[in-house]
């Protein structure tokens, strides 16, 4: 599973694992059955290759999220993440230049199959990096509204739909 959260970030630490909300701690929190509410700061991820060109960082402040996790008979794990967003911080590795930006608030809900597939549901304001495995290849987007996106068992990620604004954050880390 790529899975990762933030509340507003979608990003991977590896093929397997991608949604930035609760910071690192998702994929802890989705052994527990539910977490109360918590805020933190975390930071920098280093290394993500979420954009054509250059590889990116990112860290974040004063996020306050929840997450629920749902065990189904079925074998689906769904878990649910939100809160008030991060203030989130992008780098440009190669070039040191940065933005910030606010993601104020989202709901996250990730379903996992017992394939290993995983679907996300992002609704508010949210940011997932994709890979340049992933279909259309590396992009880091900021997604206003609402917008789904489907991982393979594999862990390759393909957008699915959008109801809502989006913009690349790319270009603007590019930007001299």
């Amino acid at each position: 599973m790529k899975l990762y959260s933030f509340t507003a970030l979608e990003i991977a630490m590896s093929t397997r694992m991608r949604r930035l909300a609760p910071a690192g701690m998702l994929t802890a929190l989705l052994l527990a059955a539910s977490q109360p509410s918590w805020a933190a700061d975390f930071g920098p991820v280093t290394g993500l290759q979420g954009c054509p060109d250059f590889t990116i960082s990112v860290s974040g402040t004063g996020g306050n999220q929840v997450t629920r996790v749902i065990k189904t008979k079925n074998g689906f794990t769904r878990s649910v993440t939100g809160g008030d967003g991060f203030i989130l911080t992008f780098k440009n590795e190669s070039t040191g230049k940065s933005i910030q930006v606010p993601t104020n608030g989202s709901v996250t809900t990730a379903t996992v199959a017992p394939d290993g597939s995983t679907t996300f549901k992002l609704t508010g304001q949210n940011v997932f990096i994709f890979f340049g495995t992933d279909t259309g290849g590396a992009r880091t987007v900021l997604y206003t509204g609402n917008a789904v996106i489907a991982n393979d068992p594999s862990g390759k990620s393909t957008f699915q739909s959008l109801s809502g604004k989006q913009q690349n954050l790319c270009p603007a880390l590019a930007a001299p």
